[in-house]
This record gives structure tokens, sequence and C-alpha cells, in this order.
């Protein structure tokens, strides 16, 4: 077991792990540099064991509770939640990460489908880590940014009308500079991590 779980006064992003494939493990290291709380869906549980680091928080189907009360006592104490569908795995542990007065997440997953629902979620900050991409939700409807030239942005969702500053029409930066995106409403910007 890494040491990486340490009270920092609940500072830290909480870390929800919903696919453990969406970041290299070395990635992921450096979020853990802060010790997260760290919540895991159910079916990550053998992978983020493998990582030898502490789960925290299980989000579970009350069919698996048994058995990962079990797998996972070498990790006590930790907390297990349960949700009644897949689908409800996400609300579940947002929901957990508000009532406990976490400011902040990092989410581990797999698409940008949860996207529209993480959306709601107006009074916590949000970065999702997607395929070696870093997204974060920008609720104050302006994000900004110095780069370096050629790094490639994204805005999610595709067809929301917004402005540019040090940025192509493809939201690739042409030069060393400050880059800003600029919308009518929060939106999410995506960038490759390197």
């Amino acid at each position: 077991m890494s040491s990486h779980h340490i009270v920092r006064e609940d500072q830290e992003p909480a870390l929800f792990i919903l696919s453990a494939e969406a970041l290299s493990f070395e990635k992921v290291q450096e979020l853990l540099e802060w010790s997260p709380t760290v919540m895991v869906a159910e079916w990550e549980v053998n992978k983020v064991k493998d990582w030898r680091i502490k789960i925290d928080v299980v989000l579970c189907g009350e069919t698996s509770l048994e058995r990962l009360k079990e797998e996972l006592a070498d990790q006590a104490p930790i907390k297990f939640i349960s949700f009644h569908s897949a689908e409800d795995c996400l609300a579940t542990g947002m929901y957990y990460l508000l009532s406990a007065k976490y400011k902040a997440v990092n989410i581990l997953t797999n698409s940008t489908d949860a996207f529209s629902f993480l959306s709601t979620f107006n009074n916590i900050d949000m970065d999702a880590f997607i395929n070696n991409q870093k997204w974060s939700f920008i609720q104050k409807m302006k994000f900004e940014k110095w780069v370096g030239p050629a790094t490639q942005f994204q805005v999610y969702p595709n067809q929301l009308p917004f402005s540019t500053t040090g940025l192509s029409s493809t939201l690739l930066s042409e030069l060393s500079g400050m880059i800003s995106i600029r919308a009518t409403t929060p939106f999410w910007v995506g960038e490759e991590l390197v």
C-alpha cells in the first residue's frame, strides 16, 4: 500500500474512478500527490487494487456489497455506498461528494457522455480525464491559459457558440502565449496531456 492517505482538511480534489484506463498510472500518481479521497466504481476495484493504493469509498450494486466487503477487508476503514444500476453510479458518487462538502473532484472516465449530467453540478469544481485528455468544467464561461505553440483544445458541447483569443478556428494555439475561450453558458474544455 502506498502512504497517500493523509488528511489534508478536504482541500484536495477527490479522485473518482469510473475507468482506470482513462489515464496512465504515472498520471494517476500525479493526482494522488495531495492525498485525495479515492472513490472507485465496483467494476474498477480490481484494477485499482493492483495499483496498491488505499481505496476510501467503493460505489457498488447491492448484490456486490458483501463480496466486496470481504475482498477489501485489508483496505479498512472503507466506506461502501450502494446504487441500483450502473447508470446510477455517477449520480450516487457526485451526490456523496456534495453531501460530504467536497469542493472539487477529478473523475477518471471513458467518454464525454456524462458531461451533460455533470454540467448540472455548479457547486463543485470538476476535471474529467478521458483517454489521456484532461477536460475541465468551465462554470464561469471563460477559460484562460498560457500555452506553447500547437496546443490543441476541444470544447463540449460541440454545437456551443464560443469565441476565442490566440487560437485558430480548429482550436489550435498558433504561438506561445495566453489563449482564451468564452461562451455564454458553462462548458467543458479538453486538451491532450503531455
